[in-house]
């Protein structure tokens, strides 16, 4: 997987957690299984997607995939982790190398 895939598995992750939080009225009346193939191929990629992370050595690196993935800027990211934007930026090109 590349940085982009990963990014995207862990936000559709987090974007279900959220949305599913509460269950839907229509979804108990009309008895939805919310394990559908959507769901299944949600939960392969985001396992994929945090095995790819396992294999990061940097905590500081996968803080920075975390917070892309909920959709933070650089500048954002920075601010959360008291460090420069342009170590941000250093992170993320060392990451898509990585992972390419």
């Amino acid at each position: 997987m590349n940085l982009r895939e990963i990014i995207i598995a862990v936000r559709s992750k987090i974007e279900y957690v959220t949305a599913s939080a509460k269950p839907h009225k229509e979804d108990i009346i009309n008895g939805s299984d919310i394990f559908n193939a959507d769901f299944e191929v949600l939960i392969c990629d985001y396992v994929d997607a945090i095995n790819e992370v396992k294999t990061l050595k940097s905590y500081r690196k996968k803080q920075i995939i975390i917070y892309l993935a909920m959709g933070y800027t650089q500048d954002e990211i920075a601010d959360k982790l008291h460090i420069l934007q342009s170590n941000v930026s250093r992170h993320i090109s060392w990451l898509k190398r990585f992972f390419e």
